[in-house]
């Protein structure tokens, strides 16, 4: 997905900022792309900001960013007008939930078997080691692969 090109006079961000999202939502509704654009132009930048320091990453930031994006693209017909949630809490949300999605696939295992213990490591020192590993892994199984 790239960023939409806006068709109509470039609008700075400081004027974005002062529309509302609702009226936007609403037409992205009727599947007004141009709506999606200026939506995208206004939270780009501050998403994008948010996921680099999520994941420490330009790309990989980049990739969440996206992914919000598609997500309200595709929820544009469900999205409740003057509802309960703002939408900007809901961007800010979704790219936290991409960027915890990333970090999960790019995540490496390690083993405690495969780490160096230090010489002067006690016996319970690496039996405490084994069971917050193992505490880890049962949690980690716990969550949801999406978020």
């Amino acid at each position: 997905m790239h960023k939409p090109e806006n068709n109509k006079e470039d609008i700075s961000a400081g004027e974005l900022d002062h529309i509302d999202d609702d009226v936007l939502m609403a037409q992205m509704a009727k599947d007004d792309e141009q709506a999606f654009a200026m939506l995208m132009n206004k939270y780009h930048s501050k998403l994008k900001a948010l996921a680099w320091r999520v994941l420490f990453n330009d790309q990989a930031a980049e990739d969440a960013v996206q992914e919000a994006f598609l997500a309200l693209w595709r929820t544009r017909h469900k999205w409740e007008i003057g509802g309960a949630a703002k939408l900007s809490t809901w961007l800010y949300r979704v790219t936290i939930n991409r960027c915890v999605d990333i970090k999960r696939k790019r995540r490496v295992k390690v083993d405690i078997e495969d780490t160096n213990m230090s010489v002067e490591a006690k016996g319970d020192d690496i039996l405490v080691a084994k069971l917050r590993q193992s505490r880890l892994d049962d949690f980690l199984k716990e969550l949801p692969e999406q978020q």
